[in-house]
C-alpha cells in the first residue's frame, strides 16, 4: 500500500509512468552499505552489497573553534564529549532527566563538552561541563584530550568514534540505535545506558566502565581493526561502482534468488511435491492395507461357513 502511494508521487512529480517500485528495487545491481563487520556484525552477504562504513571520513584535521581548543587544552585528566546528534534536542529533555546527567557529569574530574542547542554563541561553562551550540564531532573525536563520548548510538556517531578510537557510553531511543549500541558492547568499547532507566547511578557505572584503561585499550584495539582493510571504504566505493559500469549485465553480482517468487524462495513448491508425494504414498498403503485386510477376513468367513 505504501509503494502504490509512493509511486503515484513520484509518476506525478516526474510525468511519466514508471515500473512497479518492487520491480525497480530487483533492478538493483550494487547496494554500498555504510557498515563494516568489526562493529556491526559478521553476516552473509553476496557481492553486490559491499560494505563501505567509514566512506564519508573526512581525515583531514580542520581548526577547532577557538573557545573550545582551549577549553580541551586546559583539561588536566581528559575531556568527554556529549552528543545526541542533530535529531535528538538535549536541551529538550525534562528537566529531571537533565539533572541526572549534570549530576552525574559533575562527580567527574575529567571535563566535559556538551552539544546543547540552548547555550550562548562561544559556549555556556558550567563547572567542569561547556555546552555548546554546535561542535564539529569528528574533529572532536579524534582530538586526544577526547577520551569518551556519550552518544545516542547513531550510525554515523558511532562509526566516527569507532574510527577515533573512543569508548562509548550508548543512551539508545529509536530505530537502529539499540542495535549500534548493542553491537559496540559485544564489541568490548561501550556500554548500553537505556534512557527509561536512566539514572546517576546508572550513568555513573557506565561512565566508569567506559573510563577504566581496559575499556579504552580494547576501543583502540577494536578501531586498528576497523581501519585495517584492503583498501580505503571511499577507493573501494569507487571501485564496485565503476566495475558495475565497465560490465552492467555482463558480469551480475546478484543471487538468482533475487530473482524467485516467494514460493520458490521459500521452497513451498518443493514442500509441496513432498506434501503430495507423502500423501500419495499413505494413500496407497492404505489402499494395500485395506485389500489385504478385506481378502483375509473374507476368506475367514468362507471357511467359517463351509
Amino acid at each position: 500500500m505504501v509503494q502504490a502511494k509512493e509511486r503515484s508521487i513520484i509518476e506525478k512529480h516526474f510525468k511519466r509512468n514508471i515500473p512497479d517500485l518492487r520491480i525497480l528495487a530487483k533492478n538493483c545491481s550494487l547496494a554500498l552499505v555504510n557498515t563494516f563487520h568489526t562493529l556491526n556484525g559478521i553476516r552473509p552477504m553476496v557481492p553486490a552489497l559491499v560494505e563501505v562504513g567509514g566512506m564519508h571520513l573526512d581525515h583531514s584535521r580542520e581548526a577547532l573553534p577557538h573557545y573550545i581548543e582551549r577549553f580541551l587544552n586546559e583539561s588536566e585528566h581528559g575531556v568527554i564529549l556529549l552528543s545526541f546528534g542533530s535529531l535528538i534536542k538535549t536541551a529538550t529533555i525534562p528537566k529531571y532527566k537533565e539533572d541526572i546527567i549534570v549530576n552525574a557529569l559533575s562527580k567527574l574530574k575529567q571535563r566535559v563538552i556538551w552539544k546543547y542547542e540552548n547555550s550562548g554563541e562561544e559556549g555556556t561553562l558550567t563547572g567542569n561541563i561547556l555546552r555548546v551550540k554546535w561542535l564539529p564531532q569528528y574533529e572532536l573525536l579524534q582530538h586526544n584530550k577526547i577520551i569518551a563520548f556519550i552518544t545516542h548510538g547513531g550510525l554515523l556517531g558511532m562509526t566516527e568514534a569507532i574510527s577515533a578510537g573512543k569508548p562509548m557510553v550508548v543512551v539508545p531511543f529509536f530505530g537502529d540505535q539499540p542495535a549500534n549500541g548493542a553491537a559496540a558492547a559485544a564489541a568490548g568499547f561501550a556500554k548500553v545506558v537505556s534512557y527509561m532507566e536512566l539514572t546517576e547511578k546508572v550513568l555513573t557505572e557506565a561512565l566508569d566502565f567506559v573510563l577504566s584503561a581496559e575499556t579504552r585499550v580494547k576501543a583502540r584495539l577494536v578501531s586498528s581493526i576497523w581501519r585495517d582493510r584492503q583498501a580505503d571504504p571511499l577507493e573501494t566505493a569507487v571501485y564496485w561502482t565503476e566495475r558495475v559500469i565497465r560490465w552492467g549485465h555482463a558480469a551480475p553480482l546478484h543471487s538468482s534468488a533475487r530473482d524467485m517468487p516467494f514460493y520458490q524462495l521459500a521452497l513451498l513448491d518443493v514442500i509441496a511435491a513432498f506434501t503430495v508425494a507423502i500423501l500419495i504414498l499413505v494413500s496407497l498403503l492404505w489402499f494395500i492395507l485395506s485389500t489385504v485386510y478385506r481378502l483375509v477376513f473374507s476368506k475367514e468367513s468362507k471357511l467359517k461357513i463351509h
